[in-house]
């Protein structure tokens, strides 16, 4: 028992000191803090729910049309696999806005981002970046990067859309092939 107990509190000294931050490590997350302020982090992570709540349809189409175009759904089916994405669509945007607006959702995502932005950027980078998004360009920049993206999504998805799907089929008629040449092996064994 006694054993136990020193165990745990080993667990936790090691748990304790791996959480304490050094003034650098808290000088850092407090100018991602004003990064991501500086960005209009929230707000974007709101627009970006939207923009893909939007996007949901045609990307939901596309995955429908790919399956349709490699023979895999009768026009009936494919009809009625629309009617089925619409109507599980329509939920599931909303559910992925709120999300998106949760304000513990936020926070771990902005606690993410700050751990991101420490491993990869100095503290005078941060505070560079920072700089950049509250001058007008960086301003312009956040403001029109969410109609950008919205405008360029229906083209990407697109554009992707064939890419995958041959993959896809790619990957269908090696493993049918696999799974016929194993087939074709236990016959021959059975024999």
């Amino acid at each position: 028992m006694k054993s136990l107990k020193v165990v745990v509190a080993g667990l936790l000294l090691v748990s304790c000191t791996a959480m304490a931050q050094t003034p650098a490590e808290k000088e850092q997350k407090a100018a991602v803090k004003e990064l991501l302020d500086a960005m209009n982090f929230k707000q974007i992570m709101s627009q970006m729910a939207g923009v893909m709540a939007q996007q949901m349809p045609q990307m939901l189409d596309q995955m429908i049309d790919g399956m349709a175009g490699g023979g895999k759904l009768t026009d009936e089916q494919k009809a009625e696999a629309r009617r089925l994405a619409r109507d599980a669509q329509s939920g599931s945007s909303r559910q992925l806005v709120e999300m998106y607006n949760d304000p513990q959702f936020v926070q771990a995502f902005e606690d993410i981002m700050a751990r991101a932005y420490a491993r990869h950027f100095t503290l005078d980078e941060i505070r560079a970046t920072s700089a950049f998004y509250t001058s007008s360009a960086g301003r312009k920049a956040l403001s029109v990067m969410p109609k950008m993206m919205q405008e360029t999504m229906p083209e990407v998805m697109a554009m992707m859309a064939p890419r995958m799907n041959a993959m896809a089929e790619k990957v269908a008629k090696d493993l049918v092939a696999q799974v016929e040449k194993g087939k074709a092996k236990g016959e021959a064994a059975a024999r």
